[in-house]
């Protein structure tokens, strides 16, 4: 029977929608790997791979990122027993963990080679530690390896680990991991025996392989709860790849049953293109043939350069020019192109026809809700006109510098007069997911999304959500909350099926700048779905430092499950302080914020992320607070993984938008913060910071 059968149909199609070239194969615990065995091999820099896996003994469910060069990192959650066969006693669904590292890479007469763990932060069913060697001989691919744990009960000879130390000879332990969660360090690299796997594969025609694998895995769990009775070591299979990025497996496994497994990667680190610019402007059209809009007036250079940025998707909001007219200032909020710098340029670009001759300076603010993120000076070559900007583009140093952000100096002579209040108003289809969730590994909501805002002018906003339910399977969640903390996440049940329909916020927003260094916002309103309340935030970013610090404070209730505009007799005091720290390597980003959460404990939360200028993001997170890991229930803590996939690079178009969302092992009530508010200032201006906008000057430079 082809167990792959059982994987939701919408969650294979987004599989296969997302793949955009052609990473190593695929395999069932690692991003990359033969079937259910590691190999040496790994995907380029910055690689996301999702897949599932679909077999006999397990059904598996996999994200993957290549976190660097030499690592890769799988969040996994797998439901044991999938097919509920009969004579099986096995109804395990684990979420856990794993690493793989190369030590060393591949060279003409030496394979690549790498270490890694499986099942960390889980509850250790599958817990196994692997030392493994690749090396390509033409079209033919080979691995061995030895391993610990589940990769080691199959065992070829003594741990030799233990020659160190008799602690790595003993037996490993049946840990109690108690709430999961947690790593066991105990049995790292523990065992008396060591087994040795290994297989190949051979690369075809026609986008196809082979794969064959001899497992060090005895499967003892699973052959004693009945779910498999005498399972073979040997296991083969063919390999497909149909289009760029999608990766199409059908094996036969332990000599038992025939598995499917289909996987999809995409590159998160690749620059996008910049799109062709449509010239609204003609060199052969009079200007005054552009008379008859109301206000225009063409012998006004603010207002030909008005009617031009528009056209191209900015906002001029106000320009100047200063020094007997050898300095101009302009001022633009950019609600169009995923890089900043691309903003920038188009602007520069326009500016170079429209700006007088006598020019020779621009300074460019760029604004966002309020708030100047940005600041460019641009030394001009030849004075301006269409001479200047056609000139192919140079070393963008000699060109622009990136200053402190700051606001326009002394009171402008030009001021668009756009009228507010100004309304946007948007109606998509939407979807929720809810993955790996302890009952089951996907459930889902299909939803029509009402967004109303309004810039309501002197830096106000008003922001509103509205869900109306389309479908939904949340009738299936039967799980109550068993927290013996305020139930300020759990109750998610009752949110979802109480509020199918209904308000996701409603508040009213101020921002501003008290400094160049010093920004902040208020809000108070229906905040998220599960709270209402009054907060602000503060934030000091000295200009250029790669550091910055942040500090909020809200007082919040909690809201009815119907999501309308009752509330529940629960309220708090919640606020942390933060430290952001841009890190030189490889676009990482670190934050700490340290204070109270919403269940009223006290303790830090910890961020990695990793964004590019592209607008894609990846991270992680986890949270430490004064709740014992008992207190805390299944999980022991709150953690996670970030993703913010941009829509730029699927469209034709430019655009800003972007699917975000954070996915948890399980959502408890310790550690929780406010997360309907968007996020904080310093991760929303991260596209402006000094050393965001150095690496993407070249693409400032106007041509």
């Amino acid at each position: 029977m082809l167990s792959g059968a059982r994987a939701p149909r919408f969650f294979l199609a987004g599989i296969l929608g997302l793949g955009f070239w052609s990473p190593v194969q695929a395999a069932d615990f690692e991003a990359i790997g033969l079937l259910d065995l590691p190999t040496a091999r790994m995907q380029v820099d910055g690689a996301l791979t999702v897949g599932t896996s679909q077999q006999a003994t397990e059904d598996i469910y996999a994200i993957s990122y290549q976190a660097l060069p030499w690592l890769e990192g799988t969040f996994r959650y797998v439901v044991f027993n999938p097919g509920g066969k009969a004579r099986s006693a096995d109804t395990l669904r684990d979420r856990s963990f794993s690493f793989k590292a190369r030590l060393l890479e591949e060279t003409a007469y030496s394979p690549a080679l790498a270490f890694g763990a499986r099942d960390l932060l889980g509850t250790g069913v599958l817990s196994a530690e692997y030392l493994v060697a690749s090396k390509r001989f033409g079209p033919l691919d080979v691995s061995l390896g030895m391993g610990w744990g589940r990769l080691g009960s199959r065992g070829a000879f003594s741990n030799p680990l233990g020659q160190l130390s008799g602690h790595f000879s003993q037996p490993r332990v049946t840990s109690d991991f108690g709430q999961g969660g947690t790593a066991d360090l105990e049995d790292f690299l523990r065992g008396e025996e060591v087994g040795i796997f290994g297989g190949a594969e051979l690369s075809m025609p026609h986008k196809m392989r082979l794969l064959a694998e001899w497992t060090s895995d005895r499967y003892e769990r699973e052959r004693g709860l009945g779910t498999l009775e005498n399972p073979s070591a040997f296991s083969y299979g063919l390999g497909w790849r149909p289009v760029p990025g999608v990766d199409l497996v059908v094996s036969h496994q332990l000599g038992t049953d025939v598995a499917f497994s289909v996987s999809a990667a995409l590159d998160s680190k690749g620059p996008i293109a910049p799109k062709p610019a449509r010239a609204f402007w003609s060199v052969d059209e009079p200007l005054s043939r552009r008379g008859d809009l109301p206000g225009f007036d063409p012998s006004s250079w603010y207002a030909r350069l008005l009617y031009d940025v528009e056209r191209s998707g900015l906002m001029l909001l106000r320009g100047d020019l200063r020094d007997r007219r050898r300095t101009a200032w302009l001022e633009i909020e950019n609600g169009t192109y995923a890089y900043e710098a691309d903003a920038i340029q188009r602007l520069l670009t326009l500016a170079e026809l429209h700006l007088p001759a006598s020019v020779r300076t621009v300074h460019v603010l760029l604004q966002n809700d309020g708030i100047v993120q940005s600041h460019v000076r641009y030394q001009r070559r030849l004075g301006g006109g269409e001479a200047a900007a056609a000139l192919s583009p140079v070393d963008a140093s000699t060109l622009l510098t990136v200053l402190p952000p700051r606001e326009m100096p002394g009171i402008p002579d030009f001021r668009t007069g756009y009228r507010k209040p100004m309304f946007n108003f948007g109606l998509t289809v939407a979807q929720r997911v809810m993955v790996m969730d302890p009952d089951d590994p996907l459930r889902y909501q299909f939803m029509a999304r009402l967004n109303l805002g309004a810039d309501l002018g002197k830096d106000w906003y008003l922001r509103s959500s509205l869900a109306l339910n389309l479908y939904n399977d949340w009738e299936t969640i039967e799980r109550r909350s068993d927290s013996v903390l305020p139930r300020v996440r759990s109750e998610i049940r009752q949110y979802l099926q109480q509020g199918e329909t209904g308000l996701d916020a409603l508040y009213l927003e101020k921002r501003g700048m008290l400094s160049s260094q010093l920004i902040y916002r208020g809000y108070a309103g229906i905040l998220e779905e599960m709270f209402s309340g009054v907060g602000g935030e503060v934030l000091y970013r000295p200009f250029p430092s790669r550091f910055a610090f942040g500090l909020n404070l809200n007082y919040v209730w909690q809201r009815g499950y119907e999501k309308r505009f009752s509330h529940q007799d629960y309220s708090v005091l919640t606020g942390h302080a933060s430290l952001y720290w841009a890190s030189p390597f490889a676009n990482y980003d670190l934050a700490l914020h340290a204070g109270r959460y919403l269940a009223k404990d006290l303790g830090a939360t910890f961020e990695l992320r990793r964004t590019f200028d592209n607008g894609w993001m990846v991270g992680g997170f986890f949270t430490l607070t004064d709740v014992p890991f008992e207190e805390f229930g299944e999980g022991s803590f709150d953690k996670g993984l970030f993703f913010r996939i941009p829509f730029n690079g699927f469209l034709s178009g430019e655009t800003r938008s972007a699917y975000q969302t954070a996915i948890r092992t399980i959502q408890r009530d310790g550690g929780a913060r406010l997360e309907g508010i968007g996020d904080t200032l310093w991760w929303e201006g991260r596209g402006h910071r000094a050393d965001a906008l150095m690496a993407t000057r070249n693409r400032m430079v106007p041509r």
